[in-house]
């Protein structure tokens, strides 16, 4: 036991021994947030043995994913926006069509289910078999303990460990409370599966997706709220996710607007109850604008000065640049660049005032 090297550990397939074979996960979230894709992205990533958002497979792993919610025309969709997205080469994408196959399943449940992953599992010799989601398949009450323990450990489990892979099982929450103070924090959100406390205490490692506050309605946070310190999660964006600490890494995600997939974001702006919102005042950037400047440059300098996010800077300058009647503030800058390379300078330089 003492003569372990878990450099040498052949079992481990994600992270620092983070999930290993014979292992299980458990994504949460609530309905309709989009688990089915971000997991169908964590599988094509690690199929051609890429980085999901800093999680990194020992090598490129195959999977096998059943599925009971989704036809095959959303299945093809969420492929070909996350691969577009992704902009795979030839041999990235070979990799993944030969790494993932994806089965609809909405008939076998409890011991049948369990026997369909044994025959998928001998055919395809998958490293990770994904069950999207669970409540479709368990085929008893999720909410008493003696259900989900025949179904997870004397059902599933001799599948993994005979086969040699690990567990990725998708999952609803349960109701949000109704006030905040009752909700789950820190490590009690690895009990934020809905059912009995076993489906947390079976797997070897849980992480959770949830919508955070903001003012466009689109952040959401990534967070790994079981043995999180081993699964290398981390934000690639310096501004993104700094609260964050090792044990309860978060990345803060939203969905992509040109594509079916997810993709990092910067951390929602926070503001204190009954705090009014900070005030940019152009005329403090007029200097570094004069001579023009990138619009990620002069976003990284309110972020500075102002103390603010990146949302705010972006929105800061989106209404420089175009104005708001309403508001009235007027058009501050110009974009004088090239196709998505934005350039601004003064916008009375543009009116020949300057």
């Amino acid at each position: 036991m003492l003569a372990f090297d878990k450099a040498k550990d052949e079992t481990t397939l994600l992270g620092d021994r983070w999930l290993c074979r014979g292992g299980s996960a458990l994504w949460v979230g609530s309905s309709g947030l989009g688990k089915s894709v971000l997991c169908l992205q964590a599988a094509i990533t690690w199929a051609y043995g890429g980085e999901f958002f800093g999680i990194k497979p020992k090598r490129p792993l195959k999977s096998i994913i059943v599925q009971a919610e989704n036809d095959a025309g959303d299945v093809s969709e969420t492929v070909r926006g996350i691969i577009d997205r992704m902009a795979l080469s030839q041999e990235e994408r070979k990799l993944v069509f030969e790494n993932v196959i994806i089965v609809q399943e909405s008939f076998s449940t409890g011991a049948r289910f369990a026997d369909l992953c044994r025959r998928l599992a001998s055919k395809h010799k998958p490293d990770l078999f994904w069950v999207d989601p669970l409540l479709s398949f368990i085929g008893g009450d999720i909410s008493k303990q003696e259900t989900a323990s025949v179904f997870l450990r004397n059902e599933l489990n001799p599948v993994s460990h005979s086969h040699g892979f690990a567990w990725c099982l998708i999952h609803h929450s349960g109701k949000p409370p109704k006030d905040a103070a009752s909700s789950y924090q820190g490590f009690d959100k690895m009990y934020w599966g809905l059912g009995s406390s076993e489906l947390t205490n079976w797997a070897r490692t849980v992480i959770t997706l949830n919508a955070v506050k903001s003012e466009d309605n689109d952040h959401f946070v990534l967070e790994v709220v079981k043995r999180g310190r081993r699964s290398g999660l981390v934000p690639s964006k310096p501004s993104a996710g700094i609260t964050a600490s090792k044990a309860l890494p978060r990345v803060f995600l939203r969905h992509a607007t040109d594509s079916i997939a997810w993709i990092e974001a910067d951390e929602p702006e926070k503001r204190g109850a009954g705090r009014p919102e900070k005030v940019i005042k152009f005329e403090d950037y007029l200097e570094d604008v004069r001579p023009g400047i990138s619009a990620g440059h002069l976003q990284e300098l309110i972020m500075v000065r102002a103390d603010v996010g990146r949302e705010k800077a972006v929105k800061t300058t989106g209404l420089w640049e175009h104005g708001d009647k309403a508001k009235g503030a007027p058009v501050r800058i110009k974009n004088v660049g090239q196709g998505k390379a934005k350039k601004y300078v003064p916008f009375d330089v543009m009116e020949g005032h300057v």
